[in-house]
């Protein structure tokens, strides 16, 4: 009920009427529920008889599909159980139920589609993918070919439908093998027979996503710094104070966590030099401008990595990265399986070395699952809420294998009353109440997986910035094995392996990481030359010296080239050139003679 409330009935105003109407009754009746036997047993009968309906409009509400038609015995028992309320409340409440009750006309409805029913009484909004299925080719086809597959299968089934198929790519980023068609009716049959082709690897709805959601503020976030405060218990945190000493002094380089949400509104101060707006893309409005029109998605940049100590607003948790926003999700928190799949690859192919995924669904994607495999063979770590359920399942991507799933904890390290929990638990982290930014930068309370997992995915883009050939399965292991135990000793299905312990983790990374670049590699130096250029281990720091003095130092790029910037020296002097890594380990020098040029 709490998922067709978040995800069907507060997206509309009538919806929210219905809410609040449902509210006012359930306060109203509760006492006598407990109290009479035969009032409890006929709602629970009714109930029993509407569960069909009641799930099929819960996953309609997640997946944007259903097709579950409303049953007369729907109607009758949906009928009794307005009547049976209505005898039992007071007369100014039961005039509110007669009038939302005539303007549904509940009769009409047996027969019909309940996507169709809900459209119709104005609780549910048209769903623009409603009418396309994604399909994955197993050859090397083009569209045309595609377009004559599709049509020559469901003719052989004597399905005469106008179907239209379209590459799912766009300018920026391409799916292999893999093609979007939009069907013009029969939607239900056409994706039955597409499944059995031998020559469709797959095929699936295009299903919907959605949101799962010194300084002034500092003093308020518990997750970074928990002291008891607001009853809250003193330790209860990532342990960031404890980090922020550790990575004091450190010369890190900023690694590129991609938000793939709402998009990021990059005007604020806190994000000022953080965001990347030269490589952001929206692929809600197809264009370059991953401008953020919800707030969610700057909610959860702004815990990865708003500015710290600067006298405004909070502190982010990690300041050596790089914000990659990605707009896969609209102004209402909704976004198609198609735009998940396209926006993660595309933040993988721009250099994002960790993917937040505040966001998920009911059913399992075979497309975004395409996706997430692409990205862990490109060395990216993916973090993915476990959804705001409360059940026992994890919401998808949050359960796939490609991904750290982390659910939710108050700040009394109890899991959070709206969390996921269950099989393919990894992690937990604060979600209750975190602080960060809405609207035009104002800073907000929200609780959600989706805050979750914006902590964990900061803690690892820090691991790439200690250890940038570190892998996403070494990431993983290293958030597990340094977490706080929670719950039952080891991992559980409430807790996974633990809550996040950044210092922890960021120590271990330290401690365990003790060998030194090798020597580097110098190219020759003339002597007018200005520059002392070679390679390196990536991200190494290379300083170039003459005894004791130090000419010039530099960073290596990602591919280890470095260039360090000297004043000419004199022919037959030997520069001595050796690098410091990102851990601090200093290795041997190469000596360069200068020659004259």
């Amino acid at each position: 009920m709490r998922t067709i409330r978040d995800q069907l009935l507060d997206k509309t105003d009538k919806g929210e009427q219905i809410t609040s109407l449902y509210y006012e009754v359930s306060k109203s009746i509760v006492m006598d529920v407990i109290k009479d036997k035969k009032l409890r047993s006929s709602l629970s009968g009714d109930l029993s008889q509407l569960s069909s309906a009641i799930k099929a409009t819960e996953k309609l509400s997640v997946s944007g599909e259903s097709s579950y038609n409303i049953t007369n015995k729907d109607v009758n028992a949906l009928t009794h159980l307005y009547e049976t309320v209505r005898n039992d409340v007071s007369g100014e409440l039961r005039g509110k139920l007669d009038k939302a009750w005539n303007e549904f006309n509940v009769k009409q409805m047996a027969g019909k589609n309940v996507a169709t029913a809900l459209t119709q009484a104005n609780l549910l909004k048209a769903n623009s993918a409603s009418n396309e299925i994604l399909i994955k080719v197993k050859n090397n086809y083009n569209t045309a070919d595609v377009a004559k597959l599709v049509s020559r299968t469901l003719s052989s089934k004597g399905l005469n439908v106008d179907v239209k198929v379209n590459a799912l790519s766009n300018a920026q980023v391409s799916l292999d093998h893999t093609f979007k068609i939009k069907v013009n009716q029969k939607m239900n049959e056409v994706l039955k027979e597409l499944k059995k082709s031998e020559q469709i690897e797959y095929a699936e709805p295009n299903g919907i996503m959605r949101a799962s959601t010194a300084d002034v503020h500092y003093q308020y976030q518990w997750s970074l710094e928990n002291t008891g405060q607001n009853d809250g218990v003193a330790g209860a945190d990532i342990n960031y104070v404890d980090m922020v000493k550790q990575l004091s002094g450190k010369s890190l380089p900023s690694m590129i966590v991609a938000v793939v949400d709402t998009g990021v509104n990059y005007s604020y101060a806190d994000f000022s030099g953080k965001v990347l707006t030269n490589l952001d893309y929206d692929f809600v409005n197809n264009d370059n401008d991953a401008l953020d029109d919800n707030s969610h998605g700057s909610h959860v940049a702004g815990i990865i990595a708003a500015k710290s100590n600067n006298k405004n607003s909070i502190a982010g948790i990690n300041q050596y990265t790089s914000i990659l926003p990605v707009k896969v999700l609209d102004s209402e928190g909704s976004g198609s399986y198609e735009n998940v799949a396209l926006g993660i690859r595309y933040a993988v192919d721009k250099g994002a070395k960790v993917i937040n995924l505040s966001l998920g669904g009911d059913d399992d994607s075979n497309v975004i699952e395409d996706a997430l495999r692409y990205a862990a063979k490109k060395g990216v770590t993916v973090v993915a809420a476990a959804g705001n359920d409360g059940t026992n399942k994890l919401s998808y991507p949050g359960r796939s294998e490609y991904v750290i799933s982390v659910g939710a904890t108050d700040n009394i390290d109890q899991l959070a009353d709206f969390s996921n929990y269950g099989e393919g638990l990894d992690v937990v982290a604060p979600g209750q109440r975190i602080a960060s930014f809405v609207g035009n930068g104002e800073v907000k309370y929200l609780s959600g997986t989706s805050m979750a997992a914006p902590h964990v995915a900061a803690v690892a883009g820090l691991l790439y910035s200690l250890k940038p050939n570190i892998t996403p399965a070494q990431v993983s292991q290293v958030l597990q094995e340094t977490s706080e135990d929670l719950g039952d000793i080891g991992y559980d299905d409430y807790y996974g392996w633990g809550r996040l312990d950044a210092n922890a983790a960021i120590k271990y990374i330290i401690s365990s990481d003790k060998v030194a670049p090798g020597k580097p590699t110098v190219n020759p130096v003339g002597d007018t030359d200005k520059v002392v250029t070679g390679k390196t281990e990536a991200y190494a720091t290379v300083y170039v010296k003459v005894g004791t003095q130090t000419l010039g130092y530099a960073r290596a790029n990602s591919a280890g080239a470095f260039s360090v910037s000297i004043t000419p020296q004199k022919v037959n002097t030997t520069l001595s050139v050796n690098a410091k890594d990102t851990v601090d380990n200093v290795g041997a020098a190469t000596s360069v003679v200068v020659y004259h040029k």
